[in-house]
């Protein structure tokens, strides 16, 4: 096992430590090198010989400069048969020919690359020490869903789904106490989910999960309590200024005016209306809601990515925009399929569907490229 042309050597042992770890964390319990006698009567050496309550499978793996040959998957085929295991693997380190992928095919030998297990063990990597949320609806659900969510023009379709993949998401659960306004001091518990790609918090609004904020969420932390006493509210200078005070205000004047959170409403007297970019807390608490799923061992057939953003900044973004102070942060993966829906003349959008909510949702990111092209 793991043998080129000059014999064993430290990158065949790293390959055989590879591909063991990489069954590992698929479930299986491996034995290298196993020795076993075939119903023929002849002995074999299997490099990785996998046990599972199904039976045991053979895997042959491959550590050549050279694509794998069709001969190396006939052998795994007929040693697998010979005795009695339920399937045949052939792992290589530089692909196979296409000889041998029409042969795999026919003979139903399951052909695995380097790059795939690289690929599965960063995913596995990701996850440690995150729940992992279970997928309580299928690819195949998705595609269905994604088909569906395609435009039309009475019978015709005018967008074809494409789907891209399916991938674990990162997301923060951040729970947080809040104040409640009021003449007494009064607190309630809540929950927000925060994106770990974008690192904006969630709402629900109907059959779809937004992400909302992205402009107050760019606010200077020292401005972030000024904002929230005057967003929604229409006020003077004057006022503004008796409440968030004359040099806050000041600041907080030209600062949303750059991010667009300042409108004008009248002229005499001149009156300012201070956008409210915060999803409301219900609509935010809902969407922490969808995450209270099951969670699960492995991340079966999806893949992996770790968040762009840490669970500090999670934890700062809520207490910045909602006056809140976080009790303990928990970092989710949750399972999505990403879909492209091209049309005729070439242009597409992304669609993002959940997979571990109820009902398929659609995930509606504020930059979808960005997002999908940070999963992907």
């Amino acid at each position: 096992m793991g043998e080129d042309s000059r014999g064993p050597t430290w990158k065949g042992r790293l390959l055989e430590d590879l591909v063991e770890y990489y069954f590992k964390l698929r479930g299986f319990h491996g034995v290298r090198n196993a020795r076993i006698r075939g119903s023929s009567g002849a002995v074999h050496e299997v490099d990785l010989l996998l046990r599972s309550s199904g039976g045991v499978i053979v895997v042959e793996v491959k550590n050549v400069a050279t694509p794998v040959p069709k001969e190396a998957v006939i052998k795994a085929f007929e040693v697998a048969r010979d005795i009695g295991a339920r399937g045949a693997i052939v792992v290589s380190a530089s692909g196979f020919t296409r000889d041998a992928e029409r042969m795999a095919r026919s003979l139903g030998v399951e052909l695995i690359s380097m790059e795939e297990i690289l690929d599965y063990i960063e995913s596995a990597r990701a996850l440690e020490g995150s729940v992992l949320l279970r997928p309580r609806h299928s690819v195949g659900e998705a595609d269905s869903t994604a088909r569906r969510r395609a435009s039309r023009i009475l019978f015709f379709r005018r967008e074809e789904p494409l789907r891209l993949g399916c991938i674990y998401a990162p997301f923060y659960y951040v729970e947080a106490t809040i104040r409640v306004e009021g003449p007494l001091p009064r607190y309630r518990d809540v929950d927000i989910v925060v994106s770990g790609v974008s690192g904006l918090p969630l709402y629900r609004r109907g059959p779809r999960i937004l992400e909302g904020a992205p402009r107050a969420s760019g606010l200077p932390p020292e401005l972030s309590e000024a904002y929230r006493l005057l967003a929604g509210r229409s006020v003077t200078w004057g006022e503004a200024s008796s409440i968030a005070g004359e040099s806050a205000w000041r600041r907080l004047y030209h600062t949303l005016k750059g991010l667009g959170l300042l409108e004008v409403v009248s002229s005499k007297p001149k009156r300012y209306r201070v956008v409210d970019d915060r999803p409301p807390l219900n609509a935010v608490e809902e969407a922490a809601g969808l995450f209270l799923a099951p969670k699960t061992g492995g991340p079966g057939d999806c893949g992996a990515v770790e968040p762009r953003y840490s669970p500090g900044s999670a934890a700062s973004l809520v207490e910045r925009l909602y006056a809140a102070t976080s009790r303990r942060v928990t970092t989710l993966h949750a399972p999505l399929a990403a879909y492209k829906l091209v049309r005729r003349d070439g242009s597409y959008r992304y669609l993002l569907l959940t997979l571990w909510t109820p009902r398929i949702m659609e995930l509606n990111p504020v930059d979808p490229v960005s997002y999908v092209e940070a999963l992907l």
